[in-house]
């Protein structure tokens, strides 16, 4: 495992009430998806640092996993914040 890639909108630019799709690709020492099952965790915090439900443990199946979140309309004012890491390796990506 070499590298993580995500696919996900600007964390400043995602607003409440809104659906969130983060995409989650595990790369291989040649920039490809990992062929293999790997476990992986995607999370997406408001901005008062609660999870907002849909996220957590995951399985990229060969190297990629996509999870949809839905914000809350009541979540607070400011940005979300995205967390992805794959767990066999400890690979972060967030913002």
């Amino acid at each position: 495992i070499k590298s993580l890639n995500v696919e996900a909108p600007d964390p400043a630019k995602i607003r409440r009430a809104e659906k969130v799709r983060v995409k989650l690709t595990v790369l291989d020492e040649s920039g490809k998806p990992a062929h293999a099952l790997l476990p992986v965790e995607i999370r997406l915090f408001d901005a008062e640092g609660k999870e907002i439900d849909g996220g957590g443990y995951a399985c990229a199946e060969n190297g990629v996993c996509e999870l949809e979140f839905q914000t809350n309309l009541n979540d607070p004012a400011g940005n979300y914040k995205i967390f992805c890491r794959d767990r066999a390796s400890g690979l972060v990506w967030e913002k």
